[in-house]
């Protein structure tokens, strides 16, 4: 089941860079909107693809460990957009589903899914998600 995992990964990796502009580049905004391989400091990778009109992801460590992968269905057809913050958590928006951040356990790495209900206290969000996607988060 592991090597299937990691198979999984290298492919979409590969058909990733092939077909998306976005590919294994290494960003400072932090804020993704497309399809495509993206590298961090601190060696974490996200990859985001596109699996029958549904969003999928993955979180990466330096080793190529799966830190975190989607678990919810996000259409491709409405408004998203991903957001790793400066303690490695991962804000998920969208304007179908809802905004939910996985947030970093630091004792055990691990990360947990929080899901908000109702609005987003903007006072409380990354000053990048903001400016990033302003127009997703509802006030």
């Amino acid at each position: 089941m592991r090597f299937l995992l990691k198979f999984i990964i290298v492919a979409v990796m590969l058909v990733g860079g092939v077909a998306c502009s976005g590919s294994n580049q290494e960003i400072e905004n932090r804020a993704i909107e497309e399809l495509g391989v993206y590298s961090f400091n601190g060696g974490i990778k996200i990859i985001v693809y596109r699996e029958n009109y549904l969003l999928r992801y993955l979180m990466l460590d330096g080793a190529n460990n799966i830190l975190l992968k989607s678990d919810k269905n996000i259409s491709l057809m409405q408004k998203w957009g991903l957001y790793l913050d400066r303690d490695d958590q991962l804000w998920v928006l969208s304007s179908d589903i809802g905004h939910s951040c996985w947030v970093k356990n630091d004792t055990t790495g691990s990360y947990r899914n929080k899901v908000f209900s109702g609005k987003l206290d903007k006072s409380s969000l990354p000053k990048g998600l903001i400016s990033a996607f302003g127009d997703l988060i509802i006030n």
